[in-house]
Order: structure tokens, then sequence, then C-alpha cells
């Protein structure tokens, strides 16, 4: 059944705004996806000191001091604050223990992460994960470096792509049947831009609808789960406590046993991290990621008793119920987290498209604005207009990385959320105030 001509202008209208008002978001959005896929080779390239092992050729056995080493690590670092122990199966790489420091306020606190090379149990080098990449692009990606706040801004941005990809079929699957797909009508800017921008937007459509669902759900999840009545998969509990808190929190642990004997009975899972019990359960947990799966990353785990390293429960995404593939699967579809390096590039391309069709998008708007408005545009201004708001994200981002890689993440999500808000604040009373002030004019004249 053919829709009538006011329920398309309405998708018009909808499309239309939704995308020139997002369109900044949606193409920011874009380009740091891309650098979230590699976030981990990045920091890896950059702190290759740090990670590689220097030596391939050193011995292929763990060394029988690494226990010693982590417990000296501990009595440093105290073992209140031990994190986890992260093992990697990749034998060219070193391993990591983190211990984090609350400090006197929250501008001192720190992540050490300090990498031992477990086959001859010496220390490669000590960061603060606070400075790394990883948690840099992390925080403009998902957070916007503005915290709570900003990753619901980000939900709002996978919420317009949607509405702007949803209203997009509604509006050019009609076009489509009538036109071949990807013939391109060069008669003016107009129609060029309109053919690229379908093109583009169909052969995208199913990639952008997943980033949209689930960056929407990533994003405003805090509102979602329980608006929807949705539970978060249960974790396991040892529900008896064979020992005290403080003995628990000082339990000595034989990691490699731990790391071997997970390996022997749970072979299927890559271990991400270890992570020890504080609560006088007396457990090591190791979680990671089983291969050949499209979810988030480190929810498989196997819990060992730290008395003797027997199994008490594992869990393993692949036989668990179809709510908790779903709820998991979110994160793993939208960052990529499966298929290697192909998955990736193959991600970043469909994810520039998405910038692409908001520039389009946007030449689209000022062509239509002109036919109607008989108005000029000049798309030199435009284009330099364009190029400096660019310039200027790029200065950002460079700012902001400067700042983390130097003060840690916590100062410029500070200086961004107050700037921010500054911003909002400014334009709020602004706005406020001039339509304060022609709403005194228009009383002032009704009353005279």
């Amino acid at each position: 059944m053919a829709r009538s001509k006011t329920i398309n202008q309405k998708l018009w209208g909808i499309h239309n705004w939704v995308g020139l008002y997002a369109g900044v978001v949606i193409a920011v959005l874009s380009v740091t996806g891309v650098l979230a896929l590699f976030k981990v080779e990045i920091d890896e390239a950059v702190n290759a000191g740090y990670f590689k092992i220097s030596q391939p050729d050193e011995p292929a056995n763990f060394h029988p001091h690494v226990k010693q080493l982590i417990d000296s690590l501990k009595s440093e670092y105290g073992t209140s604050n031990l994190a986890y122990v992260r093992p990697t199966l990749d034998k060219s790489k070193n391993w990591i223990i983190s211990f984090g420091s609350r400090g006197k306020n929250i501008l001192q606190q720190r992540q050490n992460q300090i990498f031992f090379n477990p086959y001859t149990a010496r220390v490669v080098g000590i960061r603060d994960y606070a400075k790394s990449f990883g948690l840099y692009i992390r925080s403009l990606h998902v957070r916007l470096f503005t915290g709570l706040v900003g990753q619901i801004w980000v939900g709002f941005g996978g919420l317009a792509l949607l509405i702007s990809t949803v209203t997009g079929i509604l509006i050019y699957g009609g076009f489509m049947k009538s036109q071949f797909f990807g013939a391109i009508r060069s008669r003016n800017l107009k129609l060029k831009s309109a053919d690229y921008h379908k093109m583009i937007g169909m052969t995208t459509l199913l990639f952008n609808l997943m980033i949209a669902i689930t960056g929407t759900w990533l994003g405003l999840q805090v509102f979602l789960q329980p608006a929807l009545q949705i539970k978060s998969p249960e974790r396991y509990k040892r529900i008896e406590k064979p020992i005290s808190k403080e003995e628990d929190t000082a339990y000595e642990v034989d990691y490699i046993q731990a790391f071997e004997t997970s390996r022997a009975l749970f072979p299927d899972l890559i271990p991400g991290e270890m992570v020890h019990s504080r609560d006088g359960s007396r457990t090591i947990t190791i979680v990671g990621d089983v291969p050949k799966t499209a979810y988030q990353d480190k929810i498989n785990y196997i819990v060992l008793d730290k008395k003797d390293y027997s199994e008490l429960a594992r869990y393993d995404i692949r036989e668990e119920s179809l709510g908790d593939k779903v709820y998991y699967a979110q994160e793993g579809l939208h960052f990529g987290n499966f298929g290697g390096t192909w998955v990736k590039l193959i991600y970043s391309f469909f994810g520039i498209t998405s910038g692409v069709l908001s520039i389009l998008g946007f030449v689209l708007y000022l062509e239509r604005t002109k036919s109607k408005q008989k108005m000029k545009v000049n798309y030199k201004t435009t284009g330099k207009k364009i190029g400096l708001w660019s310039l200027w994200f790029t200065v950002i981002c460079v700012v902001l990385y400067i700042m983390t890689s130097t003060l840690g993440v916590i100062i410029p999500t500070v200086v961004v959320t107050l700037v921010l808000n500054g911003f909002i604040v400014f334009y709020l009373v602004k706005y406020l105030f001039i339509f304060s002030k022609r709403g005194f004019r228009v009383l002032v004249k009704k009353l005279t």
C-alpha cells in the first residue's frame, strides 16, 4: 500500500533534521570508532618494548621463580592493591600484573601495569594504564571524555543513526526499485549527491543498523536495562566463606599453576586475566574468550579454589541461554571482537562510510535549501569551514592525548566536562535571555 504524501514529507523531515543535527556526532564516532577497533594493536605497537619479549630464543618453559617475583611485587605495591595478573598464550609477549593505587585524592590515582617475562622472571617495564592510548581512545569514543554524561550523548548518537537509517530505508526503498543500483546521475550536484547518498546508505544498511542498535544499547543501557526489566547474567559467587577476608586477601597464589590448571580443565578458554577473591571465598577466577564467538571481552571464565586449584564453576557462553548470548553480543558485535584483523578492516571501511553519509547528507541539504529559497551556496567557503572544523577536532584529540599520556585520563576528563558543560550553560542562558527579552517586548506592546 502506497504511503500518503503527508507521511512521506514527515519522513523526509525526520530524516533530514535528525541527520543534520546528529551528523557531526555520527561523523566523530565513526572516526574514533575505527581507532577504537585497533586500540590494542596501536597500544602494543607504540609500547613494543613493554609487550614484546626482546629475545625470542629465551627458554620456552616458565621460570621457577615467577611466583617469588609476583610475591615480591605484591609486597612492594600492596597485596590489597592487586587488580589482576594478565597472562598470554603468545610466547613472544610478556605477562602483566596490575596494581591500583588510590592516592590522597582522585587526581593521584594510578593503575600500575608491571610487565614481566615469565620465562626469565624479570620485570621489563612499568607504566600507568591511566596514561595509555587504549584508555584514551575508549574514553573518547565511548564517553567523549565526559564520563556518564558523554556515554549518554553517544547513546543518543546511536539512536539518531538508527532513526536516520530506518527513515532512509522507508524513503529510498521505493526509489531503488525504479533506479538501477549503483547508477549515479551526473546532471547536477543535487542528483549526484542524492544518488551517492542512497547507494552508500543501502550498501551499508545492515552494518549501520547493527552499529546503531548496539551503540544505542551500550550508551543508554543505564536507562534501557531497568526500563525494559532486563537482568544482567548472574556471575558465580561462592556462598560459603572458608576463610576471613584478611586471610583471603593475603593468601599466596601460584599463578603459573592456576594458569596451567585452567588450560587443562578449560582448553578452549583464551585466558585474559586472573583475578583473586578478597571476600573470604578463597577463589581465583581466570576470565577470557573462546574462539570463533562474537561476544563481549572476558565474559567466559573458570573459577578455581586457591587451596588445591580444583574447579568450582565455569561459564562458557556457547552453553548459556539465548538471553545471555544476546546480552553479551551487543559489545562484541559493536567493536568487532571476533575474526581478527580482517574483520576489523571490514568494520573500518563500513565505519568510515557513516561519516561520508553525514557529509553527503549535509551537501544534499544545502542543495535542497538552495533550490527552495533560491539562495547561493558557496561550496568553497563551506568546504573551508568543514576543513577547519576537522582541523580543530584533530587538534583537540591530539591535545587530549598529550594530556592523557602525561597526566592521566582523569584531568582531561574533568577539563572537557567543565568546558563542554560551560558552553551548554552559556548558550542556554543566552537563548533564554533572547526569548525572555522578546517575550517582554510583546508583553509591553500588548499593555500599551
